[in-house]
């Protein structure tokens, strides 16, 4: 694998046909490689910044020393000022004064949460729509959390995705999910409908089980054991127990292994992005990262 997750050639030939050419008119664009590489790197680190911290400590060294503000205006010079004409010390992180007085801050502190402030519930209807999920975060169980939402092929390759607030039920991005999925071909229409869905209890309710078998998908989700009480303690109104196939379900891994793969580019696995479309961008990044190392080799 090349060095900080970088394009391979035979990647870059699949990728460089797709890319925009220079304009008739204006600038020209920069090496297209060198930009990807740059972005693939935040990609695989989380970081927009690539650089080692001792460059940004010898700047400051070489700096001079500022004239405090109170000579010749009638001031007092700030406790712990460098005389003029000596080199100020380098300083740490630990010095009360470089945090007061270079960068000041609020006191960090955790602040308890009131009385009040409770934890949302999961709910099916709620939406990310509320001021409380607004770009896709939510406290959940780990925190403050965002929830992905994924389909994926037989290979484990991102084919679909959604953001929902960390706290929000597995059933809520299921229609989104469907919806998005769209499988070019050569020749024809699109693909939007698989021959299949494999998905684990949270998506065992009868809506999503009435609109696949409406679309003619088959459907291989395993019962609630909820469920399956309440269905034998009505007896005969109960109704048939829906068709499960175990050895078929165990290709549900895939769905497991592309969010495996997702997760070797830190960008992902740690959301870093404020906005939600920004995290989007970083998430279809990394999908179209694995589906090139993909095809090079499986051409």
């Amino acid at each position: 694998m090349p060095e900080r997750n970088e394009l391979t050639d035979t990647e870059w030939e699949l990728l460089q046909p797709l890319l925009p050419t220079d304009p008739p008119v204006g600038g020209r664009w920069k090496d297209h490689r060198t930009v990807i590489s740059g972005i693939l790197f935040r990609e695989r680190t989380g970081t927009p910044v690539a650089g080692p911290s001792r460059t940004v400590r010898e700047l400051e060294d070489h700096l001079p020393a500022q004239t405090p503000l109170g000579i010749g205006r009638h001031l007092e010079p700030h406790r712990g000022a460098t005389p003029p004409g000596r080199r100020h010390p380098r300083r740490t992180g630990l010095d009360p004064q470089h945090r007061q007085h270079r960068r000041a801050r609020p006191p960090t502190r955790r602040r308890r949460p009131t009385p009040s402030a409770g934890r949302p519930p999961k709910t099916l209807t709620a939406t990310s729509d509320t001021a409380a999920d607004r770009e896709a975060l939510g406290r959940s169980r780990g925190g403050f959390t965002t929830k992905l939402h994924l389909a994926a092929d037989l290979s484990s390759r991102p084919i679909s995705r959604h953001l929902t607030a960390g706290q929000r039920h597995d059933s809520i991005g299921f229609t989104p999910v469907m919806t998005g999925i769209r499988i070019p071909h050569r020749r024809g229409p699109a693909r939007t409908r698989p021959a299949r869905v494999l998905g684990d209890k949270a998506y065992s309710n009868k809506t999503i089980r009435r609109r696949l078998r409406h679309q003619g998908i088959a459907v291989t989700i395993p019962e609630k054991s909820d469920q399956i009480r309440h269905r034998l303690r009505q007896g005969a109104d109960g109704g048939r127990p829906y068709a499960f196939d175990r050895e078929r379900y165990k290709l549900r891994n895939t769905v497991e292994r592309a969010f495996s793969k997702l997760k070797h580019f830190r960008a992902v696995a740690t959301r870093f992005d404020k906005r939600e479309f920004m995290y989007y961008a970083t998430v279809d990044i990394a999908t179209i990262k694995i589906w090139l190392r993909d095809l090079a080799l499986h051409p």
